[in-house]
């Protein structure tokens, strides 16, 4: 398994596909051997949130449309809409090439975040325009087309303004975050804070604009919704009833404010999102002294089980430390990559994975995801959410005291996979007739 490693800065979809013509370079003058590039391909993620976001995209569009036409009855609003949204995406795009920025996961996923709001700018604008030139027209009012946009315009800019100062606002803080968990989060905010400043601007200059010269003829008092005048009918008959008895408004939030704190604690508090990567890492840890043999016998056994589950496209696998390595491991240790087809049923898989590496008991295993994995080791420096570490000299009390640790965790209720990592006496040659334990004087319980 040749690993292939870029640079913070470089283009992933660009790195790949050079790797990929520099191996089918190769190819003529290694005939026998047979080159699998798709083991793990990082771009295949970043296609995926690429896939993703403009999925999105597409999704608020069609409810832009849908929205505008129902209560609007316009078309053109519609339009207007449908080219201010991607304009202040492409204007966040346009400043974060400016400045320097790479478009990653953290960059894709502040926009996806940003779209709700985008989307909202697009139609607060519009609604308030088309509401009042219809308001105009209808009570004959000699006002001029351009007047009554601007004045629809000027009453929207401060609830605007306000409301996308908050937002930044509200942002502050990560942009303060300090040391690895800030570098990790400060891409997200910028890109939504960015998405969000464009969308205000786009709304306060761009939407005025297209509606002044869509809107000028358009005869759009003639065209009512009945979809909102039912709903007024109903908002009004039951904004009556809540103002002339308001104590079952106030029962209905005080319970509601009472089931969400009960429910507060189950939540988690976890800050990382979850990636829904097709790429898996299985770490596979045997005792120590463990064969090649027996770990390479069980390595490609699993990766057989794994490669008959429905979804999994292909698996590679590497055992202990190679020359010039970037981990320093014993033959024991091993890494299976698992990657899934594009079409798979994601959960179902997963759980199938878990499920075959269960089947191998007195094995350490832990299925994960790469980009779970790399952001765990970065930010907390361990894999499991809670850690204990022990110190001293003397490796016996070592043990004896995260013994006596991993009984009191395993005796928490809701704690799974309590485990002790520590270092083992391991046989290793040293003369003829006498061996050498390699003892380190370190231990860690972990649980998660």
């Amino acid at each position: 398994m040749l690993i292939v490693e870029k640079l913070p800065w470089a283009n992933s979809l660009q790195m790949t596909a050079g790797v990929e013509d520099a191996i089918r370079q190769l190819e003529p003058g290694l005939p026998g051997i047979t080159f699998d590039t798709k083991v793990f391909q990082q771009a295949n993620f970043v296609k995926l949130a690429i896939a993703n976001l403009t999925q999105a995209l597409v999704i608020g569009f069609i409810l832009v449309v849908v929205i505008l036409a129902l209560f609007l009855f316009e078309w053109r609003m519609a339009l207007i809409s449908l080219l201010t949204i991607p304009l202040s995406l492409v204007a966040t795009m346009l400043v974060l090439y400016w400045l320097g920025a790479t478009i990653n996961t953290m960059t894709l996923a502040g926009l996806v975040i940003a779209l709700g709001a985008v989307v909202d700018d697009a139609i607060i604008d519009v609604e308030n325009i088309t509401r009042r030139l219809r308001e105009e027209r209808l009570a004959g009012g000699g006002r001029s087309t351009s007047e009554v946009i601007l004045n629809a315009c000027l009453e929207v800019r401060s609830p605007i303004v306000y409301a996308t100062l908050i937002i930044v606002a509200a942002s502050v803080p990560v942009f303060l975050l300090a040391g690895l968990t800030g570098a990790f989060f400060r891409p997200l905010a910028l890109s939504y804070t960015l998405a969000i400043a464009a969308s205000m601007a786009v709304a306060l200059t761009v939407t005025p604009a297209l509606a002044l010269l869509m809107l000028r003829g358009a005869k759009i008092e003639r065209r009512k919704s009945p979809l909102v005048s039912w709903l007024q009918k109903g908002y009004t008959a039951g904004l009556s009833r809540i103002i002339i008895r308001p104590v079952a408004a106030y029962a209905t939030v005080a319970a509601l404010t009472v089931l969400g704190v009960a429910v507060y604690p189950q939540l988690g508090q976890s800050l990382f999102p979850a990636f829904k990567e097709h790429d898996f890492l299985i770490h596979w840890v045997s005792p120590p002294g463990t064969s090649s043999a027996e770990m390479e016998r069980s390595t490609t056994r699993i990766s057989k089980e794994l490669l008959a589950i429905p979804g999994v496209q292909s698996t590679g696998a590497h055992i202990g430390q190679a020359l010039l390595g970037e981990e320093v491991a014993g033959v024991n240790l091993g890494e299976i990559w698992v990657s899934l087809a594009p079409n798979a049923n994601y959960t179902e898989a997963l759980d199938r994975i878990h499920a075959v590496t269960l089947g191998y008991p007195g094995l350490f295993r832990e299925v994960q995801t790469y980009l779970d994995e790399r952001i765990s080791e970065v930010l907390t420096g361990g894999k499991e959410p809670i850690v204990v570490r022990v110190y001293g000299e003397d490796l016996r009390t070592l043990r004896a005291t995260s013994d006596q640790i991993l009984d009191l965790v395993k005796s928490v209720p809701g704690v799974i996979d309590a485990h002790r990592d520590i270092s083992s006496d391991v046989p290793r040659l040293q003369s003829a007739n006498a061996c050498h334990r390699n003892m380190t004087p370190s231990a860690t319980a972990a649980t998660r």
